[in-house]
């Protein structure tokens, strides 16, 4: 990533929002830009010498699947087609250099979403509740320390 991508990619996050996972890509009309992955969204940008344009962005609560479709020999550029899926969206992401590890980041963390709903509002001993079920997550691997901190933050309102 160029200083001038990561920097219009700072730019354009939300508060609280930390990027998880990068991946060169093609954004539009064969423009490469980057797939990024963070704490609540996925999405693609580009950046000029002036701004930075975010494409495709799709929040991570409403996504329910990732599917990889990876580079066969007759393709043989090394890119891949990252799919993801949700009731109402379906978007496909090509992308190169460093598409496997953010596949992974992202399925990981689409995973973890879908196996621990958030409880009801006003539930007896949601907070306690809530917390015990992040740290479930992070004893069995499925948070990092890094998401572990955050999701406990957020729980006891200190984001």
């Amino acid at each position: 990533m160029s200083p001038l991508e990561g920097n219009r990619l700072l730019d354009r996050l939300e508060q609280g929002e930390t990027v998880q996972a990068l991946a060169k890509s093609i954004v539009t009309d064969g423009k490469a830009g980057l797939f990024v992955v963070t704490t609540t969204r996925v999405f693609s940008i580009w950046a000029t010498m002036r701004s930075a344009k975010i494409v495709r962005p799709i929040m991570l609560d409403v996504l329910t699947s990732v599917e990889v479709l990876q580079p066969t020999p007759s393709h043989g550029s090394g890119d891949a087609v990252l799919i993801v899926r949700g009731p109402t969206v379906e978007e496909r992401f090509t992308c190169f250099a460093g598409w496997q590890s953010a596949a992974a980041v992202l399925e990981r963390l689409v995973m973890a979403r879908i196996a621990a709903p958030p409880l009801p509002a006003g539930s007896a001993g949601t907070t306690a509740a809530e917390l015990e079920r992040i740290a479930d997550l992070w004893r069995s691997g499925v948070l990092t320390d890094i998401e572990f901190t955050a999701a406990k933050a957020k729980v006891l309102g200190l984001d």
